[in-house]
């Protein structure tokens, strides 16, 4: 017998063995596990009474195996079709097996082709597992395999390959407090403590403020889409209050010229257009409407919650009202096929491609989701399922396109008949009958039927509707609205609060507006992106405050001079030490020469002017580019008329989107055709001539003053000596028209510092 000495050194190795047997098997897994794991483990056996193995298996499982399982094996091994055959996903299905056999033998890793697969890191592929992570699945088995839940959620977390719903903009909006900054004087607003702290952690500092001049050139820009005139820079300059600037932000920010600039950006993303496209690419003579609908109402500063019900469900929510009638016009918007093929199955296709498109920009505009990826099978890189896709597209299927009558606003008479009714191109209410998934996205394979609803992944409201799958379009889409606006929804508000930051700084937070999945960008602020979330939700949701805090921020208002040691760390400049330039868009460039000019016809609504000429050919339409005429082609951009198959060679040259797709982001290129363009285009002549008698009218004769003229109205800022040593010979030389065309060529023109 061994002596007494010996067992004292066995126990103590092996302290665990006084435990009543029921325990041992237990913790003899959990030698692998962590201290804190254990020893809390452990504490529930001190306090808690007795438990049986098998309850701390299944509470292990779901804490520890499943969601291994699900991040590194469910990509293939779940859905409709897993990879051989092996579906891990639930109980059942794992102990099934696969095409080679039975994966899982409880008790023997050695007899369970699946850890011989990722014993040998055959699976997963790509990236095999950790030892770490090996080492649990194969201490799992040893102990038996029991499983916990049985079915493992594949959206529950995220992987290396895609998102789940415990991915970061799905999370309920946090309230972070501001950072305590270290640099005394410079903070204007809590925006610049969230950027001062990232800065501080890559060793940056922010760039000094820019000059008056810059800023109010910069701010008109950005809040009117227009250049300052000379009389309004000088005001600025001669103001010495201490609330000069927050002044000049509000005055831009009543002017009516701001509901004309933020309507373009709208108008980007819901990709407004004037035509249906497609082969036919009939016009829609009655679309504007819509158009002069979200000038107004973000000149009204109407609440981005009402704003967004307003165009999913106003007709339905005030069916009396013009301008509730007229904002459903989103939904409406984008292309629409007219082609009427013999054969019904590429009828039935088409009609779901509509829907798929309608489907997207209603979950990437407002929730910052690309769940039209999941229309032929669950979404590949986001929590959403194939069922969930045609339950939400069940939500839309009575929207048709088309005209209504509705009463013409007092407003708008003065540039149509006498009539009290108007026809516009709008949403019509159709019967949205039985919604059903399509296997593959297949018309031809339908399955089971589904009720209108929303996204099981987005929080805040239930995505179940409590509607029956015959429920009536009024019914669908007043819940869309509520659910889509519930103000317990986080990406709502940090979807919008990104655009503006976007269009304010040149790039937002996150880098891609309408994708906040796993494809999308992760942001560069977080904390300050659900603050200003949160300020905008607490403030009812009014755009105007939030923009105010922006450009009133110390981070907006400072110089974009460049800083070689600040580029060789940010070169993307996310980190925010300077203000980027930002070249204007293609409608800004327009509108800021007919200003320059003194040309510009500066009305504002109405059915807006034509640069096209529209025929018929062989049931076609086609719009032919012309030469713009007239006062009314003088007009601001926003209100050219815009078919899809009528581009302006000029506005495109310039990266003038397609209305036929979203554009959350515009391209800004850089290319000869540009300068060409400049040069050589028919209006800018015409203006570059009006320039120049401007000039001679309002500088008398002499070319000096004729020059610093020029500057003052292009540039917004006097020029120097050199300057006028240079212009004066060119003009002498090439006379003051050709001078105006080149001041409109030059990039001190085209680009905002």
């Amino acid at each position: 017998m061994p002596c007494s000495c010996s067992g004292k050194r066995q126990a103590s190795r092996y302290w665990w063995h006084w435990l009543p047997a029921r325990y041992i098997s237990a913790f003899r897994r959990l030698r692998s596990y962590t201290t804190v794991k254990f020893c809390t483990l452990l504490a529930c056996v001190a306090f808690a009474g007795p438990i049986s193995a098998e309850e701390v298996t299944s509470q292990d499982f779901d804490h520890d195996i499943a969601p291994l399982i699900a991040q590194r094996c469910l990509t293939c091994h779940s859905g409709n079709e897993p990879k051989g055959k092996l579906d891990l996903s639930s109980r059942t299905t794992a102990m099934a097996g696969g095409e080679s056999g039975t994966a899982i033998k409880p008790g023997s890793p050695e007899e369970s082709l699946f850890w011989e697969n990722i014993n040998s890191d055959q699976m997963p592929p790509r990236k095999p597992l950790s030892a770490s992570e090996k080492d649990r699945f194969r201490i799992w088995i040893a102990d038996g395999a029991l499983w916990g839940t049985e079915s493992i959620d594949p959206f529950r977390y995220s992987t290396d390959a895609r998102a789940g719903l415990d991915w970061w903009s799905l999370q309920p909006l946090r309230v972070p407090q501001p950072p305590t900054t270290t640099r005394p004087g410079w903070a204007s607003n809590p925006i610049d403590a969230f950027v001062d702290a990232k800065l501080r952690e890559a060793g940056l500092a922010p760039s000094k403020e820019a000059d008056k001049r810059t800023l109010i050139r910069r701010l008109s820009f950005d809040l009117l889409g227009l250049p300052p005139t000379p009389e309004e820079i000088n005001a600025f300059l001669i103001d010495t209050s201490d609330h000069a600037y927050e002044s000049l932000v509000d005055r831009l920010l009543a002017s009516p010229h701001y509901g004309e600039r933020w309507a373009r950006h709208w108008l980007d993303v819901v990709r407004f257009g004037e035509s249906n496209g497609f082969e036919y690419d009939q016009p829609r003579d009655n679309a504007w409407p819509y158009r002069n609908w979200v000038i107004d109402a973000l000149n009204q500063d109407m609440p981005y919650d009402e704003f967004v019900r307003m165009q999913l469900a106003g007709d339905i929510l005030q069916p009396d009202n013009f301008n509730a009638i007229t904002a459903t016009g989103f939904l409406v918007a984008g292309p629409h096929n007219t082609t009427l093929p013999a054969n019904d199955k590429m009828r039935m296709s088409m009609a779901q491609d509509e829907i798929e498109d309608l489907v997207g920009i209603v979950g990437q505009t407002f929730l910052g989701l690309t769940a039209n990826c999941a229309r032929c099978h669950d979404h590949k890189f986001d929590p959403i399922s194939q069922k969930e896709y045609y339950q939400l597209a069940a939500t839309l299927t009575g929207v048709t396109h088309g005209e209504r009558s509705v009463p013409v606003l007092q407003a708008e008479k003065d540039a149509l008949t006498s009539s009290q009714l108007q026809k516009l191109y709008t949403c019509v209410s159709n019967n949205p009958g039985i919604t059903r998934v399509l296997n593959r996205g297949d018309v031809g394979s339908p399955a089971e039927e589904v009720s209108p609803a929303g996204l099981g992944a987005v929080p805040g409201g239930s995505p179940d509707f409590g509607l029956a799958p015959n429920a009536s379009d009024a019914d669908r889409r007043l819940k869309l609205a509520e659910w889509v606006t519930h103000p317990d929804n986080p990406l709502f508000a940090r979807v919008m609060v990104n655009r503006l930051w976007q269009y304010h700084f040149g790039q937002g937070m996150v880098t891609t507006p309408s994708d906040f999945g796993f494809n999308g960008g992760q942001p560069s602020h977080p904390d300050l992106l659900d603050w200003l979330a949160q300020a905008f939700r607490n403030g009812d949701y009014r755009l105007k405050p939030i923009h105010r805090l922006m450009v009133t921020s110390a981070t907006y208002r400072q110089s974009s001079a460049h800083n070689a040691v600040a580029a060789q760390i940010d070169s993307d400049n996310r980190l925010l030490w300077r203000k980027t330039p930002q070249r204007l868009e293609a409608e800004e460039i327009r509108d800021a020469v007919l200003v320059a000019t003194g040309q510009l016809n500066s009305a504002i609504g109405g059915v807006g002017y034509r640069d096209v000429r529209h025929f018929e050919f062989k049931g076609s339409n086609f719009y032919e580019s012309v030469n713009e005429t007239g006062p009314e082609a003088l007009r601001r951009t926003i209100y050219r008329f815009s078919p899809r198959g009528g581009r302006n060679p000029f506005l495109d040259t310039f990266d003038c989107p397609d209305p036929s797709v979203t554009t959350p982001r515009r391209a800004t290129t850089t290319t000869p055709l540009q300068a060409l363009a400049l040069m050589n285009n028919a209006l800018v002549f015409t203006v570059a001539d009006g320039f120049a008698d401007r000039l001679q009218r309002e500088a008398s004769e002499t070319t000096a003053a004729q020059v610093k003229l020029v500057y003052l109205v292009a540039y917004g800022r006097e020029a120097d000596e050199q300057d006028v040593q240079l212009a004066t010979r060119f003009v002498q030389a090439h006379g003051l028209p050709s001078f105006c065309r080149v001041i409109l060529n030059s990039n001190e023109f085209l680009y905002v510092q």
